[in-house]
C-alpha cells in the first residue's frame, strides 16, 4: 500500500531534516568531508565551526577511531551495505564516544549520521565500574550467594566462599556434590533442612546455620 502520509511529503523535507537531533556528515568516497549539518554537542572533531570540513577523516580523527571506522566506512562505499556500529573518539579532554550509521549517499559520497552518545556510556562505565568494586568487596569479605532449587535438587551458587568454588561466576551444583564439602557432621541435618517439604527455608529445629 503507498503510504501518503506527512513524512512521505517532500515539501516536508526541510522541516524533518531540522528536527533531527544527529549530525550529518557528507563525506566522499576518499573521506574528504565536503558538508556538514552538527546537531550535537560540539568536541574537538566535530563541531558548529566546521573544522572538519575540506578535511580527510581518516587523516584528521584519531588512530585509534579510524583504525574501527574506516573498514566500515569502505565496505559501505564498496557495496552500498548499511553499517550501524559504536565508536571512541579519544580527545586531549575526554573520551566521547559515539554511534555512526552509514550510509552510501550516491557513486561518489557516503552519508554518516554521527550521534553522540557520550553520556550514555561514561553512566554505563560508572555501573561497570561499581559492580567490579562490589564484587571485589564481595571476595575480600568472602560473601556468597546461595539459592536452591528443590524440584531439581541443584543449588545455585555465585560468590567468594571458597567453597569448592574459586571464582565469582554462577556456579551449578547438584546437592550431593555440595554435602561432600559439609562437615560429616552436619550433611544429614542440611540434606533434611534443604528437602523438608515442610521447612519454608526459615532456620528453624537443630539446625546451626553458623559457618564451622
Amino acid at each position: 500500500m503507498r503510504m501518503k502520509g506527512l513524512l512521505h511529503d517532500e515539501s516536508q523535507a526541510v522541516r524533518l531534516l531540522g528536527m533531527m537531533t544527529d549530525t550529518l556528515l557528507l563525506v566522499k568516497n576518499d573521506g574528504t568531508c565536503v558538508d556538514m549539518i552538527v546537531k550535537t554537542e560540539n568536541n574537538p572533531y566535530v563541531n558548529e565551526e566546521g573544522t572538519l570540513l575540506g578535511k580527510n577523516i581518516f587523516d584528521y580523527f584519531p588512530e585509534e577511531t579510524v583504525k574501527e571506522l574506516k573498514p566500515a566506512f569502505e565496505h559501505v562505499a564498496s557495496t552500498g551495505e548499511l553499517s550501524n556500529a559504536n565508536y571512541d573518539l579519544p580527545a586531549p579532554d575526554k573520551m566521547y564516544y559515539f554511534k555512526c550509521i552509514i550510509q552510501k549517499y550516491d557513486q561518489e559520497h557516503v552519508l554518516l549520521q554521527y550521534r553522540d552518545i557520550t553520556e550514555r556510556s561514561q553512566m554505563k562505565l560508572r555501573l561497570q565500574l561499581a559492580n567490579e568494586r562490589l564484587q571485589e568487596t564481595g571476595k575480600a569479605a568472602k560473601i556468597g550467594y546461595w539459592d536452591y532449587n528443590v524440584t531439581s535438587k541443584l543449588l545455585y551458587y555465585e560468590g567468594y566462599v571458597g567453597i569448592s568454588l574459586s571464582s565469582g561466576k554462577e556456579i551449578i551444583i547438584s546437592i550431593s556434590e555440595y554435602l561432600k564439602h559439609v562437615h560429616p557432621a552436619d550433611r544429614e541435618k542440611i540434606d533434611h533442612y534443604l528437602n523438608d517439604p515442610n521447612n519454608q527455608h526459615g532456620y528453624s529445629g537443630d539446625v546451626d546455620p553458623s559457618f564451622r
